[in-house]
């Protein structure tokens, strides 16, 4: 009898942190080549898509208080409901982007680094 197994499409793998044989499963590896950097200030300025099939955590940091919101076209408000404040020069923070949505910042000239990241199968 022939065995045969249908296997529904499945998201992309991606390279896993390794240890001798041991993969730390469930990791995030950062994915530098489409890092992005939004430099705003008093107008509100996004990013471009991340990812246009799956959702991405994306590290965000800034050297400025500034503002975020994320959106298929978003636009950051100062003191806005559904924006999150960002503080200066702290470590990056973790924001969930459904697939197909940008980050928008506003702020005094920001510069806000933004980094997606890859998450890790063992």
């Amino acid at each position: 009898m022939a065995l045969s197994t249908v296997v529904a499409p499945a998201r992309p793998l991606h390279r896993s942190a390794r240890l001798g044989d041991n993969a730390f499963p469930g990791t995030l590896a950062l994915d530098w080549a489409n890092g992005q950097l939004v430099a705003g200030g008093a107008v509100s300025a996004a990013s471009t898509v991340f990812d246009s099939v799956n959702d991405r955590i994306v590290f965000v940091s800034t050297d400025v208080l500034v503002w975020i919101t994320v959106g298929v076209t978003p636009t950051a408000v100062t003191n806005g409901a559904g924006n999150m404040l960002i503080g200066a020069s702290l470590p990056p923070v973790p924001i969930y982007v459904p697939a197909g949505m940008q980050i928008a910042a506003i702020g005094a000239t920001p510069h806000v680094s933004m980094i997606p990241a890859l998450l890790g199968m063992g």
